[in-house]
């Protein structure tokens, strides 16, 4: 969304939304399991650590990039195209991660 004048507005939506869906499933998983879904969430939360950081890193030149006046110069859509190429790149290797630690670590979390 950093290509469009009113990108931030979405970008804003989306870290948002990113953060009520981490928050609603946590109290879920308490709310269900009690303890356990305590042990659940240490599951997953080696992924979050990582992710979230990340989102809101990129969400912030998203926003730097959205607002700027020259952003159609060479050197910024250069730079804003290879950060978002190895964002993109972390991500996919996390969540390729996530499959199978998630699921690992709740096989020894939650027997």
């Amino acid at each position: 969304m950093g290509f469009f004048r009113l990108g931030f507005l979405v970008t804003g939506a989306v870290v948002v939304r990113k953060g009520f869906v981490a928050g609603f499933t946590a109290a879920s998983f308490v709310r269900a399991y009690g303890i356990r879904g305590i042990w659940g969430l240490l599951a997953a939360s080696p992924m979050t650590v990582i992710t979230m950081p990340l989102i809101v890193a990129y969400s912030a030149v998203s926003v730097i990039y959205s607002v700027n006046k020259n952003k159609f110069q060479k050197k910024f859509i250069f730079s804003y195209i290879f950060f978002t190429i190895f964002v993109i790149s972390i991500f996919c290797a996390v969540y390729a991660a996530e499959g199978v630690l998630a699921t690992t670590f709740m096989k020894w979390f939650l027997p």
